[in-house]
């Protein structure tokens, strides 16, 4: 049996209260407690339930780490200790590896900290810290590794590299270099400024005296020239300020000197410093005087190229656009992302026939066009189907230019999802927009939603979900397979995302208890993974992105499908593994179900009992037939209804 946190406190004579701050860190406890404590642990070999506790804190039990490179051995070192401290903690480390590229760190932070995780320790490639500050929700937990920013309002943990540096020059310097090179980093990040400041200074503590020439010379006899000694460039001016070794410039790096430079050194040697310096401002004079003509015809080029480029993509974009409002038939738009296949999957059967993919990145000039083509055809409304960052200047644009114009916002979302801080600031604007009249009414896919917002004085709707498969037998393989007793019971599971509401542990388990059970998931991670390895569970992974008709054969050629989850009342799975011939449990909040003996074959009242889940798959699998002819009836009074709303909605 195994062991409980009541075990612990009594094997180690402490209350559980005790127990579960030295479990969780949340208390000083003494050393010789903890020490009992973890002795009892260890002995019992007891272990905390993560889901549980997950579930109590409100914490994901995740860090995030995000780092330039992985392949650099300093911080394939670091992740390897990051790794070791926080897993002591009980929490486990997703890795981002951003390649120095600022565009592909920015979309790690904006991902990281939307809920997949409780903090980030970043190592960054960026010099702004309001380039970073934009992608993270105010106050999140947030650690800088070896970069210290301007705005101090986050900690930094960094090494002493002015220390590292002198050591190392000094080591060099006594152990008789003549010549250091001296190669940093980015140029943008904290750690290049250190080592360039201490290597500057620590020349100077072995500087001893300077020749008339401004060569410094060592005690040992090590020369440092100046940097303008014989590059003709003064820097702190910005000015040139040729000397007697000019020519040795011109020789050195001849092949990558540009002609103004090669003709200014010309004219010093031919004609001297004096003479050389007034042919030069003439000849410059004349030179600038021609280029920067130049400069400016290309600058003009370049800017009518650039905005007849953009012209010419806008029209042909806007036109396009135009042109598919115009193929739709119905008096009514509904607009989807195409980046929300999900979201446009779960509608397409309600509204067909009447979708148009746009995305939200539009400038203002384009989304007024595209709002003009809208609002000059003959459509009477437009759904939009689950809002997209930057839909609200389209939809400004359209109510300002045809007011009558119906506008209905499409919520897949319950109030649960509001945790999440990309859901939240969407739900925000909506609920703004409704205040400022430009979104007429809000359409719910969840009933309970839709009740509580329709009792709050909502202009409030709700579509019921329905599915139509065309030609469903196709997807089934197994119907050209004889039946085999000993093939193995073949169970889907596709909403294995690691969040608490999917509840897909508690559903591994009851798995691993099914005999002769093989599991096809997705997506998967290590965690799933080494469960599935660790209980036996005989898993096929499908973690790249499947099409319609990859899910639609998937579910179809499975004995059951899984489903069990805790918040979700409406989720699209069931309904389609149903319409093409295959059982799915679902949990008690789907609530499609009720008043229909489907409830009692497939609804799991206690999601987190892994006895229920189990019995009613196996239940399942003995009244498939049962539960396909009762489908059948259910179907059409659904279908019904569904019809009834949608007639609602679009009125």
């Amino acid at each position: 049996m195994k062991a409980k946190i009541t075990d612990v406190a009594q094997k180690a004579n402490v209350s559980i209260s005790t127990v579960s701050h030295v479990l969780n860190h949340t208390r000083f406890v003494s050393e010789e407690t903890r020490k009992k404590v973890m002795d009892a642990v260890e002995e019992l070999g007891y272990s905390p339930d993560a889901s549980g506790r997950t579930f109590r804190t409100g914490k994901k039990m995740m860090i995030g780490l995000v780092v330039p490179d992985i392949t650099n051995s300093v911080f394939a070192a670091l992740i390897e200790d990051v790794d070791d401290v926080i897993s002591k903690q009980g929490y486990n480390l997703v890795i981002s590896n951003t390649r120095d590229c600022l565009k592909m760190e920015k979309q790690a932070l904006r991902n990281l900290a939307s809920g997949v995780v409780d903090g980030i320790v970043i190592a960054s490639t960026s010099e702004d810290f309001q380039t970073i500050k934009r992608q993270i929700p105010d106050k999140f937990p947030m650690i800088f590794m070896d970069r210290v920013l301007p705005d101090r309002n986050y900690d930094s943990v960094i090494l002493d590299c002015q220390e590292a540096t002198a050591k190392m020059l000094e080591e060099m310097i006594q152990n008789g270099f003549r010549k250091i090179g001296f190669l940093v980093g980015l140029p943008q990040i904290s750690p290049t400024y250190e080592r360039v400041k201490v290597y500057q200074q620590i020349l100077k503590q072995y500087e001893s005296k300077v020749n008339e020439e401004g060569i410094r010379i060592f005690d040992d006899n090590i020369y440092v020239y100046p940097r303008d000694y014989f590059y003709p460039i003064n820097y702190n001016y910005s000015e040139k300020v040729y000397t007697k070794n000019t020519c040795m410039v011109h020789l050195f790096k001849a092949t990558w000197t540009d002609r103004g430079e090669k003709r200014t050194i010309g004219i010093y040697r031919t004609f001297g410093p004096a003479l050389g310096k007034t042919l030069n401002s003439i000849i410059d004079g004349i030179f600038n005087f021609k280029t920067s003509i130049i400069v400016t015809l290309k600058k003009i080029y370049s800017w009518a190229r650039m905005k007849a480029s953009i012209y010419i993509t806008r029209s042909r974009r806007v036109k396009r656009i135009t042109n598919e409002i115009n193929q739709i038939q119905k008096d009514f738009i509904t607009i989807c992302h195409p980046e929300m296949p999900v979201e446009k999957n779960e509608i397409q059967n309600l509204i067909e026939g009447s979708i148009l993919e746009l995305r939200e990145q539009y400038t203002k000039k384009e989304a007024e066009m595209i709002a003009s083509a809208i609002a000059n055809s003959s459509k009477k409304q437009i759904l939009f189907n689950q809002y997209a960052d930057g839909w609200d200047m389209l939809i400004s644009s359209i109510k300002k230019q045809k007011s009558s114009m119906k506008v209905k916002m499409i919520i897949h979302n319950g109030q649960e999802d509001l945790t999440d801080a990309i859901i939240w600031n969407n739900f925000d604007n909506i609920l703004g927009m409704y205040d400022k009249g430009l979104i007429d009414e809000l359409v719910f896919l969840k009933k309970s939603v839709y009740e509580f917002y329709k009792e709050k004085g909502y202009r409030a709707k709700l579509l019921s979900k329905y599915v139509e498969i065309e030609n469903r037998e196709s997807y089934n393989e197994d119907n050209k397979v004889e039946k085999n007793e000993n093939l193995p019971i073949k169970i889907g599971m596709y909403e294995a995302y690691d969040r608490i509401s999917r509840n897909i542990y508690n559903q591994l388990c009851a798995v691993s208890m099914i005999e002769n059970a093989k599991l096809d998931c997705s997506p998967v991670n290590y965690k799933i993974s080494k469960i599935a390895r660790f209980f036996n569970i005989n898993l096929t992974v499908a973690n790249k992105l499947m099409t319609k008709q990859e899910l639609y054969k998937k579910l179809a050629n499975n004995d059951i499908n899984l489903c069990v989850s805790t918040v979700d009342e409406n989720n699209m799975i069931p309904y389609e593994s149903l319409e093409l011939g295959t059982p799915c449990l679902v949990g008690n909040s789907f609530k499609a179900f009720e008043g229909s003996s489907l409830q009692d074959y497939l609804v799991v009242k206690n999601a987190d009992d892994i006895l229920e889940i189990k019995e009613k798959t196996l239940n399942a699998l003995e009244n498939k037939e049962k539960i396909l002819e009762e489908y059948k009836l259910w179907r059409e009074k659904n279908k019904q209804d569904a019809l009834r709303n949608i007639k609602e909605v679009l009125e």
